[in-house]
């Protein structure tokens, strides 16, 4: 939270490094004196609150203040989805922590000061576009502390303001932040929300990793016409969703341009969620096939082996969705957004029956998927070809792509081709004769 405009840098610079609130020193008590809320927020507004601040904030955020001067704050969910954490960061490295959660049929938030106090403040208004939160009261104040009386946090299509009041020396100091999505740097990692990670693996080039299920990779490339690219998909439909409106609020994408790498869930499952989002998916005519053959039945089979309950009862809701678009899977596809080619490649038969390569020639970049191991566990052959598998690694070599992305695990280099036919060749020897 910053100040308005019409403040000074000097003053401000002491409310970002002290708890982005007032930090100037006081000895008269002050004039105004906190008190509890008087509204009572219904528990069924409390409930669509929550869910909205989880649904709207995980993610990188910036804003921009006196100029060109920035300020960073990110949000997380933790403890299995029951707290979401913000992390504000000052440009000196100062960081302070707020933690929005319920408290039964309450909305809560407890901000932990760099001033050393930590204030509980309620919820009290609640819309789908604005949740007020006013003071309940605070740990370790001290005389000389600003003291956070209230919170705003106002949904945008661009991003969200925070609104909030401090307390300091015996008067009400406003503060208003408008924040607008940002996508990690290369090398840095950013949560989406408690499930999706995305790493910056170059420039507009990102893996998004569905941990749960599998840690799944996912391939998100931003072309110089705006098209946002998706190499594969999450593995059911929540998180699709998920990751769509990352890249719609982060990538500001012209459009979105989905490719199904095989029909497994891994490289299907969010084409419920990209079709209500308006993305244009593509899968060959093979992977179509085999998506309306066989996974109505591989859905409900697959999800019996999830030992979690909620994770069972996502992969059976979601819907078998086949692609929008088909192209014959010998002769590929060649798509090109603003000048920059991407390749969808049928390398042949590996880990399916029916994998293909997303490879972006101009920036070195492969998505391999599952046919491309990065660990020492060759994974699931249910649907293999062991004797096919390394002709089709030979293929996806040729390529000459420095940066490749498994369907699982961390990103690598031509190594992990090594790696793959290796584990294929095992896995070939351990064949009964």
């Amino acid at each position: 939270m910053v100040a308005s405009a019409a403040r000074s840098w000097s003053l401000l610079s002491l409310l970002l490094v002290a708890c982005v609130g007032q930090a100037s020193p006081r000895s008269a008590p002050p004039a105004v004196e906190p008190s509890a809320p008087q509204a009572t927020l219904p528990a069924r507004d409390a409930e669509l609150a929550w869910e909205e601040l989880k649904r709207a904030l995980p993610g990188s955020w910036r804003a921009t203040f006196d100029g060109n001067r920035t300020i960073n704050i990110s949000y997380k969910l933790i403890s299995r989805g029951s707290a979401l954490m913000e992390t504000f960061t000052t440009a000196s490295g100062t960081e302070t922590l707020t933690v929005y959660h319920r408290d039964g049929d309450a909305l809560m938030l407890t901000h932990y000061c760099a001033q050393g106090n930590q204030v509980r403040l309620r919820a009290t208004q609640a819309s789908r576009e604005r949740i007020v939160f006013e003071f309940l009261d605070a740990t370790n104040e001290q005389a000389d502390q600003g003291v956070m009386q209230s919170l705003i946090v106002r949904l945008q299509p661009d991003g969200f303001d925070q609104e909030s009041v401090y307390r300091e020396a015996g008067k009400l100091d406003p503060m208003t932040l408008h924040f607008t999505p940002v996508p990690p740097a290369v090398g840095e990692t950013a949560m989406i929300d408690a499930e999706l990670s995305v790493r910056a693996i170059s420039a507009d080039t990102y893996v998004v990793t569905h941990a749960p299920f599998f840690a799944a990779n996912i391939l998100v490339a931003r072309m110089p016409d705006g098209t946002v690219v998706l190499g594969s998909s999450p593995y059911e439909t929540q998180a699709a969703r998920a990751l769509v409106r990352w890249v719609k609020r982060t990538l500001a994408p012209t459009r979105i341009v989905a490719i199904n790498t095989h029909f497994h869930f891994d490289g299907t499952g969010g084409n419920e969620a990209y079709r209500e989002a308006g993305v244009i998916t593509y899968a060959s005519e093979h992977t179509q096939q085999l998506v309306l053959q066989r996974n109505p039945a591989l859905k409900q089979e697959w999800a019996k082996d999830f030992k979690d309950p909620e994770q069972r009862r996502r992969v059976e809701a979601m819907k078998v969705v086949p692609a929008e678009k088909t192209f014959p899977e010998r002769d590929g596809l060649a798509l090109t957004f603003g000048g920059e080619a991407v390749r969808v490649i049928y390398p042949g038969p590996g880990h399916a029956p029916d994998n293909v390569l997303v490879y972006l020639p101009s920036r070195g970049v492969l998505f391999g998927g599952c046919m491309i191991k990065a660990s020492p566990s060759i994974g699931f052959l249910g649907h293999a070809d062991l004797s096919r598998w390394e002709p089709a690694v030979e293929v996806a070599r040729g390529l000459g792509a420095r940066i490749v992305i498994p369907g699982h695990g961390e990103v690598g280099g031509p190594e992990l081709f090594d790696l793959t036919i290796s584990l294929v060749r095992d896995a070939k020897a351990k064949q009964p004769k």
